[in-house]
């Protein structure tokens, strides 16, 4: 007996060592983050967001481990092929590649004049921004306008692309300038066009007296009444136009009797007969596609829907780099910890799309203008806890915003009660210190230094790129629930979800939007009641029926 009360007195003694060296471990792997065997990163993504990981130190011990076994699991994955979901997009990317590869100009050992003619016989749709441009057949300069920041430049490229679809045209991307390959990789085609004739006059005749000379078309912020005659769409959504149309007292709308101008009817028939198009766009259209009765028929027949179609079509042309995928997993294993739901808020420090004669003498929007949008949340997640019938709920509250301006606000206001999490702004990223990165001369990052006088005569200090933006409109993604503003990162971030995002926005309009709202309450559109979940949410059609349409 003696003998077997020391044998179980050593081995409470060993398991009470083995528990402590647990705790000392999960303690340790909890503070300091995983990292992947490939990672670039001097200094990980949470280590340079304090808010993330001031959140992560609340929980529980074993949430903690819990998170990073969900990081580990995540970061695995980053070495896997890319492959597509075609299970629930359709066969159509299968499709388009193989009509893509039977296009493709053949090699052969003749001069240019061969290659000249299979690209004159390519039916094609380019994305066309921000280059030098280039002279008309009466040698006019004509100068290629940039297309907006990377969500605006996202939006009008589905759009391309969903409306090469409809017209069996090859699609490519053509952003002068722009640090694209840097951010997103193509996975399975080259997006490169074929390149331009220098002019028409010097342009290669292929043997039947064609040539590779797209019709260049610039359809830079037109209206979307104008882009739906372009483009003969018929939807059956309405406009809430918020730009200038609403300032110059015109109505607008699918029961306006205007009729297109001679511009917009030459730019249609262009459109519609020229095999080879060069098109600037800076606005969504696919959603117009899809609630158009004949596109949507046409569209739904090879897989694609309204509340599918961005998440495809995005899936299909891009992946973030490993370094962008990598910071979207450290958010991603703590947003899917059990009992703790997300509600994403955009609070942009500009609205591009919108013209109001309030904002002439304020160039910066800033937390007074989007008042509504906080409280909002703290209704929404009421509404939800009472739904759930399940008080134990903790929400994490992320803040998407450019300007340290705007966290600095928030975090005064609300910092104390709410739990907020800022996701990275571009000199945070800039402290991680990628390693090796081999980004090509031409596409280093536009970081741009902007210092504006606010309203108080104080200078604020914002630094925009566009791989902050990128990051945060993934992780506005990968929220629950989002409180969303007519920009098309809001928009972008939304669609992108696909169908489990079609019940989770509220559209909450700055407060200059929100009076043009109540110009579009005879059309049935009011503002939100977020205290009601089902009154609160917004369906897609009004979210992309102005600013940056969608």
């Amino acid at each position: 007996m003696p003998r077997l009360r020391t044998k179980i007195k050593h081995l409470l003694i060993l398991l009470f060592l083995g528990y402590g060296y647990s705790v000392w471990l999960l303690h340790k792997s909890a503070k300091k983050p995983a990292r992947h065997v490939s990672s670039k990163f001097s200094v990980q993504p949470r280590e340079a967001d304090p808010t993330l990981k001031k959140f992560i130190k609340k929980l529980p011990l074993k949430e903690r481990f819990e998170i990073e076994r969900r990081h580990i699991g995540y970061n695995l994955k980053l070495d896997q092929k890319d492959a597509f979901d075609f299970s629930s997009c359709g066969m159509w990317p299968a499709q388009y590649l193989k009509n893509k590869q039977n296009q493709a100009p053949k090699s052969n050992n003749q001069a240019g004049q061969q290659i000249a003619a299979d690209y004159s016989t390519r039916r094609m749709i380019v994305h066309s921004c921000g280059g030098a441009g280039r002279e008309d057949e009466d040698g006019i300069l004509i100068q290629e306008e940039p297309c907006g920041q990377i969500s605006d430049r996202l939006l009008s490229t589905v759009s391309l692309f969903v409306y090469g679809l409809l017209t069996d045209r090859e699609f490519f991307i053509d952003w002068h300038g722009h640090p694209l390959r840097s951010l997103l990789r193509t996975p399975f085609m080259n997006l490169s066009p074929p390149p331009d004739p220098p002019s028409p006059k010097d342009a290669k005749k292929a043997s039947n007296g064609q040539s590779w000379d797209p019709v260049s078309v610039s359809l830079q912020d037109w209206e979307a009444e104008e882009l739906d005659a372009t483009f003969r769409i018929q939807s059956t959504s309405v406009y809430l136009d918020t730009r200038k149309s609403v300032l110059r007292g015109e109505s607008y709308g699918p029961q306006s009797q205007q009729q297109p101008s001679q511009h917009v009817v030459r730019t249609r028939d262009q459109i519609m007969t020229a095999p080879q198009l060069r098109v600037q766009l800076n606005r969504g259209l696919a959603q117009r596609f899809l609630t158009d009765p004949s596109y949507a028929d046409q569209l739904e027949s090879i897989g694609l829907r309204q509340h599918n179609a961005y998440e495809c079509v995005l899936s299909f042309l891009f992946r973030p780099t490993q370094s962008i995928q990598e910071m979207i997993h450290q958010y991603r294993a703590v947003f899917k910890t059990p009992g703790v739901v997300t509600v994403g808020i955009h609070l942009p420090s500009r609205i591009e799309h919108v013209h109001s004669l309030q904002r002439s003498q304020k160039s910066r929007l800033d937390l007074a203008d989007f008042e509504q949008s906080i409280p909002c949340a703290q209704e929404l997640s009421q509404a939800i806890s009472k739904k759930n019938q399940s008080p134990g709920i903790r929400f994490l509250y992320v803040i998407l915003t450019d300007t340290e301006h705007i966290r600095q606000q928030v975090q005064d206001q609300y910092g104390q009660h709410l739990d907020l999490i800022f996701p990275p702004l571009s000199y945070q990223l800039h402290q991680l210190s990628l390693q090796g990165n081999n980004e090509d001369e031409n596409d280093k990052f536009k970081r741009r230094d902007v210092t504006y006088q606010h309203g108080d005569g104080q200078e604020y200090h914002e630094n925009e790129n566009e791989e902050s933006t990128l990051l945060q409109s993934y992780l506005f993604s990968e929220t629950d629930y989002q409180i969303v503003t007519a920009t098309g990162f809001s928009k972008l971030a939304l669609f992108r979800k696909g169908v489990a995002g079609r019940r989770t926005a509220v559209l909450m309009p700055s407060n200059d939007e929100a009076e043009l709202f109540k110009e579009g309450s005879k059309n049935g559109i009011r503002l939100p009641k977020c205290s009601r979940l089902e009154d609160a949410i917004a369906p897609w059609d009004l979210i992309a029926s102005f600013g940056s349409l969608g």
